[in-house]
């Protein structure tokens, strides 16, 4: 009996000594599974993105060739979730292996959407502004299943244009002031409306680069500026339009149609909009005349630029 009591306890020894040998599992983080967090180039508000935002990711280790099509993690949906500090939440998991990995992303998420080098984009709209951005996490660092967490840098793929209007205090205007229509437009030599060829009203947005790809040139309606009037009260929430990178213009102008009068404001030669930046022009309705000085346009980082409205990226920050 004690030598079965014996062999019994060495069994269970060898046992014991098997398993302590044996290795512990290894947890990862978020279980090596992708996960984000976003900032806004030159925001002052780094969760400047609202709830319930959608952005699209497209995740590789190689961007050689037509890596995306045969992808299985391009063009995932990320939705925000929360206000304040946000979280992402993924239509799919996406997991992350020893092979560092790119995310690449574009918003607003378009379902449509199977090529990150070609994302349809319409710039002059008869509805609200889009705010088009792109970003990845090539500036911070790539991510494995050790380090899931992708710090994406979203960058605006266009220029923002503000409008700083008033009333002149010395030169008062009686009538209603309101901005019946408002487009930037092109003018010959002589003053007449020719084909605008350098602004792009759609094309392709390239998320990896941010270059757009034209594909229809002309006039922009600045849908935020019509309806509103010289006499407003702004409070420093001045309309804005967008409009692609425009590099070296000619023969632009501003259009404002003002109580039924069309006033044209032409535009520096060689005027340039850059991405990523806000370019402010002040207008001042005098009397019976549009006081304004294309040279005196003030560039400045797009932080928070006020809107009285669109579809912005910047949540409440616009």
């Amino acid at each position: 009996m004690k030598k079965q009591l014996l062999l019994s306890l060495l069994g269970v020894g060898l046992v014991l000594g098997a398993c302590s040998d044996d290795k512990d599992p290894v947890v990862y983080p978020n279980d090596g599974n992708l996960s984000i967090t976003t900032n806004i180039f030159s925001n002052v508000n780094n969760y400047a993105f609202a709830n319930n935002e959608k952005i699209g990711l497209f995740v590789t280790e190689n961007e050689t060739g037509e890596w995306y099509k045969t992808n299985p993690y391009s063009n995932v949906m990320a939705t925000s979730v929360g206000i304040g500090k946000l979280r992402w939440d993924f239509s799919q998991v996406v997991p992350l292996n020893d092979n560092p990995a790119l995310v690449f992303a574009y918003y607003p998420y378009d379902a449509d959407v199977v090529n990150p080098y070609s994302i349809p984009i319409q710039i002059d709209r008869e509805d609200k502004m889009v705010d088009y951005m792109y970003g990845s996490n090539r500036q911070t660092q790539k991510v494995t299943r050790d380090n899931p967490n992708a710090d994406l840098i979203m960058n605006h793929a266009l220029s923002m244009i503000q409008f700083d209007i008033s009333i002149d205090k010395n030169q008062p205007y009686h009538g209603t002031g309101i901005i019946e229509d408002a487009r930037i437009v092109a003018l010959d030599n002589d003053g007449k409306l020719i084909q605008n060829k350098d602004l792009v009203q759609s094309g392709y947005l390239n998320c990896i680069t941010g270059y757009i790809e034209p594909l229809h040139w002309g006039s922009i309606k600045i849908i935020d500026l019509i309806g509103k009037s010289f006499h407003g009260n702004f409070s420093g929430r001045y309309p804005v339009c967008m409009v692609a990178p425009t590099y070296r213009m000619s023969h632009t102008a501003f259009m404002i149609n003002v109580d039924g009068r069309e006033f044209y404001l032409p535009l520096p030669e060689g005027t340039t909009w850059a991405k990523n930046t806000k370019n402010r022009y002040v207008i001042t309705l005098s009397g019976m005349e549009l006081k304004f000085d294309g040279n005196s346009v003030i560039v400045e980082d797009w932080t928070d630029g006020g809107t009285s409205g669109g579809e912005f990226g910047g949540g409440g920050d616009f």
